[in-house]
């Protein structure tokens, strides 16, 4: 396997026949380029959506099929949505970008890396196990990847991965963590604990952040304390046949239960 160490911007490359051709897509720039074109979008969109023209000449510096590629990348990472009329950065953009420190954000990085489909499937093939370039090439055809894009698809996925820190490449061999090692937050369980807090009639017809308040009282106070994220601990098991959509919906319960 080629050494493959940092990412180019590899969008010009897709203009080979295996991109005429189609085939399944994937992002055709690595996490860690789609990271900085991400950070550039956040701070672009952060008064409102911009029209596609804005976009893809003021964050990805070009107005053409280059320029379109690598919004589709964003898109596929899950850090860029909207349509033609207009784009803007997604949530998951915003919080790589707030993140106070390395661990906290390396949480959304992974999320991000696990959005794609097609890597998402290439990393459940092979997570907790070691692989090769070869064997990613070959699994990428079977995922319909066309045959002249899939060593692309295979590097790109390389590079990922290990932006996300979801990977280590050793020689000719790269060895993929395993999914239960991974920080991203699980939530049916805790979901089923928050919904189930305080009494039945109390949550009838309140707000997601009435529910989820905690019934503590005070000696001689008859106000219940406001439920916070330091009185809730998370359990952190991710199944590893969920898609990035079913990721995301997880996180959008803790957002909007105010944990993250």
């Amino acid at each position: 396997m080629s050494e493959v160490n940092s990412s180019p911007d590899t969008s010009k490359t897709s203009k080979s026949k295996g991109g005429r051709k189609g085939g399944t897509i994937f992002p055709r720039i690595g996490l860690d380029v789609a990271l900085t074109y991400s950070k550039k979008l956040v701070s672009k969109t952060a008064i409102s959506a911009q029209p596609e023209a804005t976009i893809l000449a003021g964050v990805f510096n070009n107005a053409g099929s280059d320029g379109k590629i690598r919004l589709s990348a964003l898109k596929q990472f899950g850090l860029a949505e909207g349509t033609a009329a207009a784009y803007k950065s997604t949530q998951l953009g915003k919080d790589i970008e707030a993140a106070g420190d390395d661990a906290e954000r390396i949480k959304f990085v992974r999320l991000a890396f696990l959005k794609s489909k097609t890597f998402l499937e290439l990393y459940n093939t092979y997570q907790d196990d070691s692989t090769t370039k070869a064997k990613l090439k070959g699994r990428a055809q079977q995922l319909g990847v066309h045959p002249d894009a899939s060593e692309l698809c295979a590097d790109l996925f390389i590079i990922s991965a290990t932006a996300a820190s979801m990977a280590n490449t050793d020689g000719e061999g790269i060895r993929l963590a395993p999914l239960s090692g991974v920080s991203v937050i699980s939530l049916e369980e805790q979901q089923t604990e928050i919904e189930n807090s305080g009494d039945d009639d109390e949550s009838i017809g309140s707000t997601p952040e009435e529910s989820t308040r905690e019934r503590h009282v005070d000696e001689g106070s008859a106000k219940p304390r406001p439920r916070t994220a330091a009185d809730v601990t998370l359990n952190l098991n991710i199944d590893s046949s969920w898609d990035g959509e079913k990721l995301e919906k997880h996180l959008g319960l803790l957002r909007k239960f105010g944990l993250i």
